[in-house]
């Protein structure tokens, strides 16, 4: 007896035409020493990825004179791979196929949760340190763990200050749980901020959910005390010497220390809003250049998280595959001079801003928090005032309900101090709430 594994095209032309030429990793046969389901395993470990079970079937069929060949009268039964795939089988070819229940069905959804998500992650590790000019190695399994367990985190648990404290152990697998909450800068500073962040919620494995965490550290208070437009160098030689970033480095014990997380931060944000390669190669040479080692490791790790879908298109053209046109076009190509980042002197500029969006940042929450949050941060001036409303608003990031009582009381003349103290948990009345509110009312009109 043998087993194999179809696609619907495949099953479609057994159909048509009464056998079929399978190639070799796509079938495996039962003996003794071989269950069902260890078959099964092993033609999902050999073949080709599948991302979609569903759109495959299961044949068992006895075997023939051609080992390869696969005859419609050697047929014993098919079988569903989930529940999707006997509807979608049934109803695409013959209402009258008897399709045996989907036994697998867990052992498919756990192929998809491991070896498919692991060996996308590995093909995104390779494509990206190809098209960043990096070398390619055969053994990321060190970065392709913690890069899976992080996003397994992200799954489980949603934000990263929930994660218990045995997921809080493993460095970069913490760094890939990592998002932004706190109204931190735009700029460098912003990104140390969140590297800060980071390893607070290692060192004190029971913390909850704290927007203030970075701003109780000695290091944020030099790292603030440079403004907010201090570039990578000022800040690395303030810290230098700081206990804190001594700490950072015993955590991140891959070459290139604290600075793995604070360029994997940047480039993950940068990604994020982005499909092409060529909008970031500017700002990419020049960190490369910079941080060569750091750069090293923290390509592999952004190249992981976003996965082989995000940057199979720019391999190719790195590849210059023989049946691809080159592109004379240049119009993806980085043009703006000041970005989130750059290793320039970082002036926050909010024309940049576009909706979900504040200087090449994601904003995260409602469509409405998103506007709320940006007219406050292109409306205001860097400061305390701006830094409190934008903490207050961002308690509600998902709250429609308290989000529609700040629209209302923005869009009003008159000005309801004690509901904006309130709903901003503010100790006292802003002064530039005139200008938010001013914005606010442009803003709707545009």
């Amino acid at each position: 007896m043998r087993i194999a594994i179809l696609d619907k095209d495949q099953f479609a032309n057994l159909l048509r035409y009464g056998d079929l030429l399978i190639p070799r990793f796509e079938f495996e046969q039962i003996t003794e020493g071989l269950s069902e389901e260890d078959a099964l395993r092993n033609i999902l470990a050999a073949g080709n990825p599948i991302e979609y079970p569903s759109q495959y079937i299961i044949v068992r069929y006895n075997e023939s004179n051609n080992d390869d060949r696969l005859l419609i009268e050697s047929v014993e039964d098919l079988m569903a791979t989930d529940a999707d795939s006997r509807r979608l089988f049934t109803s695409q070819f013959r209402n009258d196929l008897i399709i045996q229940p989907e036994k697998y069905s867990s052992l498919f959804a756990e192929y998809l949760d491991t070896t498919f998500q692991k060996q996308d992650i590995i093909k995104g590790i390779k494509a990206f340190r190809k098209i960043c000019g990096l070398d390619v190695i055969d053994d990321y399994s060190q970065i392709v763990d913690a890069v899976y367990r992080g996003k397994k985190n992200r799954i489980t648990y949603h934000h990263h200050y929930l994660l218990p404290a045995e997921e809080r152990t493993s460095p970069y697998s913490l760094m890939i749980s990592y998002d932004r909450h706190a109204p931190y800068s735009a700029g460098w500073a912003g990104y140390y901020c969140d590297v800060i962040e980071t390893y607070c919620y290692y060192k004190k494995p029971e913390l909850g959910y704290s927007e203030a965490i970075a701003e109780k550290t000695t290091i944020y208070t030099v790292i603030n005390n440079l403004g907010p437009e201090a570039n990578s160098t000022a800040i690395n030689d303030a810290i230098k010497d700081e206990p804190f970033t001594q700490g950072c480095n015993t955590f991140f014990t891959l070459p290139g220390g604290y600075l793995v997380p604070l360029l994997f931060f940047i480039l993950r944000d940068r990604f994020r809003n982005t499909d092409s390669f060529a909008q970031q190669s500017g700002f990419i040479a020049k960190v490369k250049q910079k941080y060569p080692e750091a750069f090293d490791i923290a390509s592999s790790f952004v190249g992981g998280f976003f996965g082989y879908d995000k940057f199979y298109e720019d391999y190719y053209s790195s590849l210059q595959l023989p049946f691809i046109r080159r592109s004379n076009h240049t119009d993806k190509q980085e043009t703006t001079a000041q970005q989130p980042g750059q290793l320039v002197e970082d002036k926050p500029d909010y024309t940049h801003i576009q909706d979900g969006e504040l200087f090449g940042i994601a904003i995260e929450g409602s469509d409405l928090f998103k506007q709320l949050y940006i007219v406050i941060a292109k409306s205001l001036n860097d400061g305390k005032e701006k830094t409190n409303l934008l903490k207050g608003l961002s308690k509600h990031k998902d709250a429609e309900g308290t989000l529609e009582q700040i629209k209302e009381l923005l869009l009003s003349p008159k000005e309801d101090r004690d509901r904006i103290k309130k709903l901003f948990s503010l100790k006292s009345y802003p002064k530039t709430m005139k200008k938010v509110r001013e914005y606010y009312q442009s803003y709707k009109r545009q």
